[in-house]
C-alpha cells in the first residue's frame, strides 16, 4: 500500500519524528558544508579550541566537522540513528560547554557582548534525544502500535522542551524591559 508522505494523518507520530529526524540533520549539515567551503574558518575552529586548551586543536576542529557531517548524512538516510543522536549531542553539548558556560547566555539577556545564546543548541539536542527516545525505546520491526507510542513519547519531548525554550525569551523581557526597546532596531 502506498501512502503519500505529504499528506499523512495527524495521528502519525512516526511520520511527524522522520521529519523532526530530517529537519535537524539538514540544519545541523549546514554547519560542515559552510566549514567545508571556508576551510579558513576550520582553522579559526582550532584556534578557538586551542585557546581554551585543548591539545590537538586542528585535528579536534576537523573532526567535529567531519563528525557533524557524517551524523547529519546517517540521520537523513535513518541509518544508523542512535549512534548519530549521540554524536551530534556530543558536539553540541560541547558548544555549549565551550561557549556559552562562562556566562550562559540567552538570546534577549543583556550580556553586553552581543553572543549567541544557547537555545539553538539546546532545542537541537532535545530534538536529537527525542528522536533518539524514540529509537532507542521503540518496538522491533512488526509492533505498529508500540511504535508508534515511542514516537509520541519522542514527540512530547520534542515538544516540551521547544515550549520550555521559547518562555526564556518573554522572561528575559521581563528581567530587562529595557532591553525590549532593541528588537526594533
Amino acid at each position: 500500500m502506498k501512502r503519500n508522505w505529504y499528506c499523512s494523518s495527524a495521528h502519525d507520530s512516526s511520520r511527524s519524528l522522520h521529519i523532526v529526524r530530517i529537519v535537524v540533520a539538514l540544519i545541523l549539515l549546514t554547519h560542515p558544508i559552510h566549514a567545508l567551503m571556508h576551510p579558513g574558518d576550520i582553522r579559526g575552529f582550532g584556534h578557538f579550541l586551542a585557546s581554551h586548551g585543548l591539545p590537538w586543536s586542528a585535528g579536534l576542529a576537523w573532526a567535529a566537522i567531519l563528525l557533524q557531517a557524517g551524523c547529519s548524512l546517517a540521520l537523513l538516510a535513518g541509518r544508523f540513528v542512535a549512534p548519530a543522536c549521540a554524536g551530534h549531542i556530543f558536539v553540541l553539548g560541547m558548544g555549549i560547554w565551550l561557549v556559552h558556560a562562562p556566562r550562559w547566555r540567552t538570546v534577549g539577556l543583556p550580556d553586553g557582548d552581543h553572543q549567541p545564546g544557547s537555545e539553538f543548541s539546546v532545542l537541537m539536542i532535545a530534538c536529537l534525544l527525542g528522536v533518539l527516545w524514540a529509537n532507542r525505546c521503540g518496538p522491533a520491526k512488526g509492533a505498529p502500535e508500540q511504535e508508534e507510542r515511542s514516537a509520541r513519547q519522542g514527540l512530547t519531548v520534542v515538544r516540551i522542551a521547544a515550549a520550555l525554550i521559547l518562555m526564556i525569551h518573554p522572561i528575559g523581557g521581563l528581567r530587562d524591559p529595557a532591553g525590549l526597546n532593541d528588537l526594533g532596531l
